[in-house]
């Protein structure tokens, strides 16, 4: 059977690839999800850059830092605890290494810490946004795109298909999910 991992108020759930947070998915790319799994599993230990790419990446070349966009997203969603915990350290030049305690289970046993109020609400409102439409709950807010964004809605509303284009990072994925987002009053059978 799969381990599972506890730390903080995540979860991190290896057979189903998931991350939860106070018991609620969190979006993380394959990936990063990747790289934290590793890192989890050896915690407290020293995880190379080299042993990272050749885990994350086998048998691919890839820049060093890929590693560290990874990583720098992974410390966004495990800040996102709002404890003030530190989970990764960096050793300058030479790795990485996970410093919270972490608990094994096995997934059988994986239990649900109780969550406050808050957290209830917060589950129950992802919940139901879940139901109408499967767009990722993003971190952040976009910023500056507001004339792309007001163009792409634009055309979805004359096009049934609008496709987005550009180089590799520019944001094309998160514009598209936040036009998606500015337009589920529209689609009441889901985006």
């Amino acid at each position: 059977m799969a381990e599972n991992f506890a730390f903080g108020p995540f979860q991190l759930l290896a057979a189903r690839r998931e991350l939860l947070a106070h018991g609620v998915p969190v979006t993380l790319g394959q990936r990063a999800f990747e790289i934290l799994l590793l890192l989890v599993n050896r915690h407290g230990q020293l995880v190379t850059k080299d042993e990272l790419m050749a885990e994350v990446w086998p048998g691919v070349v890839v820049e060093e830092n890929n590693i560290q966009v990874h990583v720098s997203a992974l410390r966004k969603v495990l800040s996102t605890a709002g404890d003030g915990k530190r989970y990764l350290l960096t050793v300058a030049g030479r790795g990485y290494r996970f410093v919270a305690p972490v608990k094994r289970e096995s997934g059988a046993e994986l239990t649900v810490p109780p969550a406050s109020a808050s957290d209830r609400t917060a589950a129950v409102s992802a919940a139901i946004g879940a139901a109408t439409n499967n767009l990722p709950q993003q971190l952040t807010t976009l910023i500056g795109r507001e004339a792309d964004l007001a163009d792409i809605t634009a055309r979805l509303a004359a096009h049934r298909l609008v496709t987005l284009t550009g180089s590799g990072g520019v944001g094309k994925t998160r514009l598209s999910i936040e036009a998606g987002r500015n337009v589920l009053d529209r689609y009441p059978d889901g985006v």
